[in-house]
């Protein structure tokens, strides 16, 4: 079994951990195997539909006692990247709101409900089939008393949406299901948010341009920005907004030109 290495922004491995199953309880260890190896890619078009239609899950336990499920390659990909290369390991602590925008299957919010043990968490995704994945994390690790879920889509209105949903992406556009929209700022009140953490597939421009934005204003972002075609340069309008409300960029990474993840701070007393 071959696994990318894992190394953070400066190139040193994140704690030492270059391999997923490193994670892993030893229990765990053999059955990600199995499992990899009943789920691998193929070039072979019949035996690639197969393996994506067989939808083997598997229950992996971690070395810190939390509960992961992964459905297929996509929830191991993501949870790769939350776990290992760490794009939300946010420079703060005492955190007691967080709120998780675009949840996918709950990884993230399990990293924050570990990495804030006193906060509350809030989890907003819009597809359905994710958003149950998410629920199933949060009973499996025992959260149900500090992380919510709400199944729809964060923006600055009311309504509603269609979700076009391919491989560990979700977008918001012109095809697709039916989703929920939820004005974010109007569902917090006055609550005022830790950290937000942003992964929506070019939703992040509507909820960073609205004035509301200006109050909320978290001491941490930690988001992933994405080139669309009303935001064909992404990566500057996103800098360049968070600088202007009096963020600093403490960490930029991207592997691809069209998107990428930062984390923003905007009170330096709040990094620890």
């Amino acid at each position: 079994m071959t696994e990318t290495t894992a190394t953070s922004a400066s190139g040193t491995p994140p704690g030492g951990v270059v391999r997923f199953r490193d994670l892993l309880t030893s229990g765990s260890k053999v059955k990600f195997l199995l499992w990899w190896l009943l789920t691998v890619p193929t070039r072979l078009k019949p035996l690639k539909t197969l393996s994506y239609s067989l939808n083997v899950e598997v229950s992996l336990l971690l070395r810190n006692g939390d509960r992961l499920f992964f459905r297929n390659r996509d929830d191991y990909g993501v949870a790769y990247e939350v776990f290992l290369l760490g794009p939300y390991d946010v420079p703060c602590s005492g955190a007691r709101l967080v709120l998780d925008l675009g949840g996918h299957a709950g990884f993230t919010a399990l990293h924050f409900a570990r990495r804030f043990p006193d906060a509350r968490i809030i989890v907003m995704e819009p597809d359905h089939q994710r958003a149950n994945q998410i629920r199933k994390h949060v009973r499996a690790n025992q959260l149900e008393r500090r992380v919510s879920v709400i199944e729809a889509a964060a923006a600055a209105r009311n309504g509603k949406a269609r979700l076009s949903t391919g491989g560990s992406s979700a977008r918001i556009g012109a095809e697709g299901e039916e989703v929920r929209l939820v004005d974010v700022f109007a569902m917090l009140g006055s609550d005022q948010v830790d950290v937000l953490k942003m992964d929506i597939e070019g939703g992040e421009y509507e909820i960073l341009s609205d004035p509301r934005f200006e109050t909320l204003t978290p001491p941490i972002v930690a988001m992933e920005w994405h080139s669309t075609p009303a935001h064909a340069d992404g990566h500057q309008w996103c800098l360049q907004r968070l600088r202007n409300l009096g963020y600093h960029i403490s960490d930029e990474r991207s592997s691809f030109s069209w998107a990428g993840n930062l984390i923003a701070f905007r009170n330096p007393s709040r990094r620890g």
